[in-house]
């Protein structure tokens, strides 16, 4: 990957970033129609928390081929928070909302 990064101007950002968007986006529907409609009643704000920061990653995907550095940054930082999240919080919450409704 990095020899990718020895290319100059706009093919040096849009060969690795293009690969993202259908990298999570089956991850975020995924989630979007079988966890969080599950999650629901009970962890409203963690399902409201997911889908914004999904909304969020998707449009700074759409903007990496073209972005600068600051977006770069944004969308790393906020792909890094979420991951965070969704490993100490959602799944958390998840795994006892779910064994309690076995």
């Amino acid at each position: 990957m990095l020899t990718i990064f020895r290319f100059a101007g706009p093919a040096r950002n849009a060969m690795p970033f293009e690969c993202l968007g259908p990298a999570l986006e089956p991850h975020f529907r995924s989630e979007e129609s079988g966890l969080l409609p599950a999650m629901l009643a009970g962890e409203e704000a963690l399902v409201a928390r997911t889908l914004r920061e999904h909304a969020e990653l998707r449009a700074l995907v759409g903007r990496l081929p073209d972005a600068d550095a600051t977006t770069l940054l944004s969308f790393a930082d906020l792909l890094s928070a979420h991951v965070r999240f969704e490993e100490r919080e959602l799944f958390a919450a998840a795994q006892l909302r779910l064994d309690q409704q076995d």
